[in-house]
């Protein structure tokens, strides 16, 4: 009875061990990568085994070799085609095989392309650009009329008395156009950015992260801003102050931050 027991337990552990060198065996595997909506071979696709952390590359023909174990996973990937994985079992080894990638389509986003390299050129080009007034005539009987009849600064709209004995408008389409246009109301949008912007650059010389740390002996750039936003100073208040004012704002503020 006592040798039938030890026969048995001898049997299961070579069962067990003959289990184990089948699944650290090498198995050759290879095969051909094609499109599966035309059949093309898929050149340079990578083929790796994530297990042991070897890979390949599909030569001109589409053809690869890569050894596998079983239940090795092998990842097909290739530029413009989805990712396919492979598990190696009895069921899904084959030596040889032809595998197929899907096709791959990626969405872009709409990309705007301008003339210019940066705000400050757009700046420049917006400043310099130079609008024609067209003179538009009205035929009218011969008037003895002074040689201007109106003008206003603002607009930029002046009425006058033509050789002709007709009137011109001068620069009353271009400002009419400028009201109500898209390119008016950008232009006009673009003026308030520009305006803003040299705000923000006059601020920029009186309040910044460097002259506020020299003021409250801070030196972290960190602790800088977040005392910075902790004062919460207005942009009226930074515009219309002298320097000595907004120092000795900075200190009060400091005073009270420290406390807190």
């Amino acid at each position: 009875m006592q040798f039938l027991k030890l026969f048995l337990l001898g049997f299961v552990f070579l069962l067990l061990g003959q289990n184990i060198f089948a699944q650290q065996y090498f198995l050759p595997y290879g095969g051909v990568l094609i499109n599966c909506e035309n059949g093309e071979k898929i050149v340079a696709a990578h083929i790796i085994n994530i297990n042991t952390r070897k890979g390949t590359t599909s030569d001109e023909n589409g053809l690869f070799d890569i050894p596998v174990r079983k239940y090795d996973k092998v990842v097909f990937s290739a530029l413009g085609f989805y990712t396919d994985t492979l598990e190696i079992t009895d069921q899904t080894y084959e030596s040889f095989q032809a595998r197929c990638l899907r096709p791959r389509t990626y969405q872009l986003e709409e990309v705007k392309v301008f003339p210019w390299r940066n705000i400050s050129e757009l700046k420049r080009a917006f400043l310099a650009l130079e609008l024609p007034d067209t003179m538009y005539h009205a035929n009218l009987p011969e008037l003895n009329l002074p040689r201007r009849l109106f003008y206003d600064p603002n607009t930029n709209i002046s009425v006058e008395p033509l050789e002709n004995g007709g009137i011109g408008v001068r620069g009353a389409l271009s400002y009419l156009y400028g009201l109500v246009s898209k390119e008016g109301k950008m232009e006009r949008e673009r003026e308030r950015v520009f305006a803003h912007e040299k705000q923000l650059d006059i601020i920029a010389t009186k309040y910044n992260v460097a002259l506020v740390g020299e003021i409250v002996g801070l030196e972290n750039e960190d602790d800088i801003v977040k005392f910075m936003r902790f004062c919460n100073f207005s942009e009226d208040f930074l515009l219309q102050s002298q320097s000595y004012e907004i120092k000795r704002a900075i200190q009060l503020r400091y005073a009270a931050y420290v406390q807190n």
